[in-house]
């Protein structure tokens, strides 16, 4: 049996799935924001448009002029300050998009250059990303890991102490160092280290796992 020594460390930064998720839900605030933009506007035009056609007011005659002109400056007013708000809003999502691809990229560039092997699974141990490492040392490549059970390659005798270890790093919210077998893509076995972290914790309940 071959064995090989390596450091699988936790992974401090945002994996690719936390950076996605948060994209999502700045692309929902986006059209949120400009459908409001939208409907405002449309509603704060008719009210200017309103004063203005006089077939709108009773018996055809429009209001006195300075009222009106009060009016029209309230509303454009309001139309102006909507319209400060939104670009506000644009500019505060695109400096989040920002610091979300300059996130993804160190993560990217860390993960792929790493001589350590780091994975991400969820909650029920299913892989969601594992660095260019594994494919060096165990063969696989990330596409065959993906979505696969962290314990698939695991040895059999190891499995319980890994599990136990994930346990307890939700606990301590760092889990200890353990060695552990995973079989190679040529079916031998190698010894690795490994030290599971949660990540994304809600209410105590991690959301994914790096180790």
């Amino acid at each position: 049996m071959k064995s090989l020594r390596t450091n699988a460390l936790p992974e401090h930064g945002v994996s690719k799935v936390v950076v996605d998720a948060h994209i999502r839900k700045i692309e929902r605030r986006e059209w949120w924001l400009w459908t409001s933009a939208i409907l405002v506007t449309l509603l704060l035009t008719l009210g200017i448009v309103s004063f203005l056609v006089p077939i709108l007011h009773p018996q055809g005659r429009a209001p006195d002029s300075l009222p009106i002109t009060n009016a029209i400056r309230g509303l454009v007013g309001m139309v102006l300050l909507f319209d400060i708000y939104t670009v506000y809003q644009q500019l505060q999502i695109y400096r989040i998009r920002r610091q979300m691809a300059e996130r993804e990229e160190l993560f990217r560039l860390i993960t792929e250059n790493a001589a350590d092997m780091i994975a991400v699974v969820d909650s029920d141990g299913r892989r969601l990303y594992n660095s260019l490492s594994y494919q060096k040392i165990l063969g696989y490549t990330p596409e065959e890991l993906q979505n696969t059970s962290s314990m698939d390659q695991t040895h059999p005798d190891d499995r319980s102490q890994v599990q136990e270890a994930g346990k307890e790093a939700l606990v301590f919210v760092v889990g200890r160092r353990i060695e552990y077998r995973m079989r190679h893509k040529d079916g031998t076995w190698r010894f690795l280290e490994s030290v599971p972290a949660p990540f994304g914790m809600r209410k105590a309940r991690p959301k994914n796992w790096s180790s």
